[in-house]
């Protein structure tokens, strides 16, 4: 984000020599010269012309602070800091000397003292655009992100043409995840420029997230017209393609993108990593499986990797051998990859599963004959000899490698079967007095709704026509604080939402289990109510958008056979698929009275 000193356009200030006139034209010659060959990249001769002037005269403050600049395009920042404060020291009123000298104290990191330079150089030209940016620059850095943004506005209403300054307050903006809000900065940066290669790059990264795909081709097609190599715009492309079902398209962008980047001797693990999630929802598993490996290492979000002292699980022979097997990610993708753990306890001696707290008491009702272990408690296992180890997602590279290596079974995870019986009889006791009613669990959204992850779940406003379906009865399943969606339902649209207060649903996985078996069906934005309902063998109806890669180029999911998806383009209203779903609930209640 920050703004280079060799890129300034800094004035030359007059000399400071007490000499001739004769010897000032001639010094102002070298200066000129020199200058002219340190801007063409001409360093060496330009340095030789600077170091000639500083050995006639050492407090030459121009030489001093082109000297500076050299070293500073050389790397060497502690030199440059060395040079350009000593031309300050000769003249401290050069507001270009403050300037530079803030560009490289930033450069080392060291971005408070930058502000103090670079509001000395404001004391000296209030209106610098460059002193503010490069301010707005150090503070940012320093995640003074309110003052930050200021400076980029005072750079820009100092120069409205900066597009360094546009460009920034699109980035902002852009790592805050406010994609709407970036979108404008950088459109402003490239009507200055239109070919601004990173302003249509991050561009198009915003166009991604706010789902405006026409936009994000627009964008990278400018791109590849600048420049045929640009990986980066390939990729957006996949992902365009991919977020619209074009699976096809992606493939191609994808491995183009694949292939620039490998050819450049920069192999990219984000996009390895997505080309191999493509891979598995066309159904190439291994291809899919071993691009998957590359979710810790990605640049944006990777996951975080275990370090344990143990070898890895490479596929061979269990049947001697002690396994630690440890989730990651959340708890959702815990849940599906715990899918895999009955096929270890059958070809393992011991199997040793580690797993966020919450989900213990679960799993160890699930698989017990394994020890399940918290997963941030290792000392929970330092007593059993580990022979290999392995992430719950890499073990499906082995245990899950073609279609018809997914066992046919309803369910992976089991609840405690008095709990499912406690909250069975309380759901009839519900129904005395009255006609039997469908037992109906809902989740209407996440509970991390930051970013562009709200894009993916409903509101509870837009369920109107699944809750004026007869003859059901919904059961809470949303697992945070959501008092105030239930009454809004309540008073729009007259439902009553049964909500059973003495079950912890975010933390009590293993009651929230029962409850949830215990229904006839769940429907679900795609969160970890709906999964865990699947896992269980409970019918469930998820709702989806985007990509899906699940069903491994299947009709139907083999994770979860239970589950259903109902799939939502993005050019799709979310009201037209839930009256889908409540025409399908209708249906369903009729067949029950049967």
């Amino acid at each position: 984000m920050s703004k280079k000193a060799d890129k300034m356009s800094i004035p030359l200030t007059q000399p400071s020599l007490s000499a001739t006139s004769s010897d000032q034209h001639a010094l102002s010659d070298l200066l000129q010269t020199a200058h002219h060959q340190r801007q063409a990249g001409q360093l060496a001769q330009a340095k030789h012309i600077y170091q000639s002037i500083v050995s006639r005269d050492p407090h030459q403050p121009d030489a001093l602070h082109y000297l500076g600049l050299i070293a500073y395009q050389e790397h060497n920042y502690l030199d440059a800091e060395r040079l350009i404060r000593l031309a300050t020291e000769i003249n401290p009123n050069s507001a270009n000397y403050f300037i530079n000298l803030g560009q490289s104290l930033s450069a080392q990191g060291r971005y408070a003292e930058s502000i103090v330079c670079q509001r000395r150089a404001l004391e000296l030209e209030p209106n610098n655009a460059i002193a503010h940016f490069n301010l707005g620059v150090a503070q940012i850095s320093l995640n003074l992100i309110d003052q930050g943004v200021q400076s980029y506005c005072n750079a820009i209403a100092a120069n409205p043409k900066l597009k360094e300054a546009f460009y920034n307050l699109g980035t902002v903006f852009r790592l805050r995840e406010d994609h709407a809000a970036a979108i404008p900065y950088y459109q402003q940066a490239i009507d200055l420029d239109d070919s601004y290669i990173d302003a249509y790059n991050n561009l198009a990264v915003c166009q991604i997230a706010v789902k405006n795909f026409d936009a994000v081709a627009k964008a990278a097609l400018k791109v590849i017209a600048l420049d045929p190599n640009h990986a980066n715009s390939y990729f957006h492309l996949a992902i365009a393609c991919q977020e619209q079902g074009n699976l096809i398209g992606s493939e191609v962008f994808h491995e183009r993108a694949a292939v620039i980047n490998q050819e450049r001797g920069q192999p990219n693990a984000t996009v390895l990593c997505s080309l191999g999630l493509l891979y598995l929802a066309l159904g190439k598993l291994p291809q899919g499986w071993a691009g998957f490996e590359y979710r810790w290492s990605k640049e944006v979000a990777p996951e975080p990797m275990r370090q344990f002292p143990y070898p890895w699980w490479q596929g061979e022979s269990l049947h001697d051998k002690t396994i630690l097997v440890w989730g990651e990610q959340g708890i959702g993708d815990q849940i599906l990859f715990s899918s895999l753990y009955q096929d270890l306890l059958e070809s393992a001696k011991c199997c040793v599963f580690a797993c966020t707290k919450k989900l213990i008491p679960l799993f160890q009702t699930s698989f017990p004959t394994a020890l399940i272990a918290d997963i941030d408690a290792p000392v929970q296992w330092d007593e059993i000899v580990i022979d290999v180890q392995s992430a719950a997602g890499s073990a499906a590279r082995w245990l899950r490698s073609s279609i018809a290596s997914f066992p046919e079974r309803s369910h992976f995870l089991v609840a405690n079967t008095s709990r499912v019986r406690h909250w069975q009889n309380k759901l009839a006791e519900l129904d005395v007095g009255q006609a039997k009613k469908l037992n109906v669990g809902i989740g209407w959204r996440s509970g991390n709704m930051a970013g562009n992850r709200a894009l993916y779940c409903t509101q509870i406003t837009q369920w109107q026509a699944i809750f004026g379906v007869q003859g059901v009865r919904f059961i809470n399943l949303q697992y945070d604080d959501c008092e105030v969606e239930i009454n809004q339902a309540r008073q729009q649209f007259g439902v009553e939402i049964v909500r059973f207060m003495e079950v912890d649903l975010y933390n009590d996985l293993l009651e929230t289990a029962a409850l949830t078996k215990a229904l006839d069906l769940v429907i679900s934005a795609p969160t970890t109510s709906g999964i865990l309902a699947g896992a269980l063998g409970v019918p469930t109806w998820m709702m989806q958008s985007g990509f899906y890669w699940h069903n491994l180029g299947q009709d139907s999911n083999r994770w979860y056979p239970q589950l259903r998806g109902f799939h939502k383009n993005w050019d799709q209203d979310w009201e037209s698929m839930i009256a889908d779903i409540a025409t399908e609930l209708t249906n369903l209640v009729e067949v029950k009275r049967q």
